[in-house]
């Protein structure tokens, strides 16, 4: 009697039980979207050049050509799909087509070496393809630091008679005297400002490294947002 042949899992398939492993694991919404975005963009890539559907096609060339391809098209020049284009409209920015940089190109991989080492994981794949891919080496160049001269100037143009201006006289202060992240600073609400102790409480919700902490600001500051 014949055997049975086995359905190959599909990238979809492989995909949405991966969200749904990750989203049990508690990770952040930033993270869940990199991932998602990141492999769309992939399994379309194999789609369209390679026919590949299923994940066991999958080969080590296939995601060095991808990443080739990336580097190669440039910044939003290569999109999950067509309904994205209506919304985002990549086509109005400024660094659209530019070059993407190799931090952004290794942060794909690593969501690739992670979707991969899933699969292997729960045997829906044989051996990972990416196993033996290493990221590129990236030089990081130094981010120049405002002078007190500049800022001077930046907060001098700000109309503060007008609530927009006074808000984002506030929050640059604020980023300049704590070091939060801006994503952290807009995410504030009126109960994490402790005046009486000069202190904010930044939620692990809100928090990159997923931890309650808590920063701490000078008198200035504090009168700033007193007011």
């Amino acid at each position: 009697m014949p055997r049975i042949k086995k359905n190959l899992m599909t990238l979809k398939d492989a995909l949405g039980a991966f969200m749904i492993n990750c989203t049990n694991k508690d990770l952040t919404k930033k993270t869940l979207n990199s991932y998602e975005s990141t492999l769309k963009l992939f399994f379309k890539y194999l789609e369209e050049e390679f026919n590949i559907k299923e994940i066991e096609m999958v080969e080590e060339k296939h995601i060095k050509g991808y990443l080739d391809f990336t580097k190669e098209r440039g910044k939003y020049s290569f999109i999950a799909s067509a309904e994205s284009i209506d919304i985002n409209k990549p086509n109005n920015r400024l660094d659209f087509g530019k070059e993407v940089s190799i931090a952004t190109i290794n942060n794909y991989l690593r969501n690739i070496k992670v979707f991969f080492n899933f699969a292997l994981e729960d045997k829906y794949i044989k051996a990972n393809p990416a196993m033996r891919i290493k990221q590129f080496k990236a030089t990081r160049r130094p981010k120049e630091n405002i002078t007190d001269e500049d800022f001077k100037k930046l907060i001098k143009v700000i109309d503060t008679t007008v609530f927009f201006g006074h808000r984002d006289y506030v929050i640059i202060h604020l980023l300049m005297d704590t070091g939060m992240r801006i994503g952290e600073t807009l995410a504030l609400k009126e109960k994490d400002v402790i005046l009486d102790k000069r202190a904010i409480f930044i939620s692990a919700d809100i928090y990159k490294g997923r931890k309650d902490r808590y920063v701490f600001y000078f008198v200035t500051m504090q009168k700033i947002l007193q007011r």
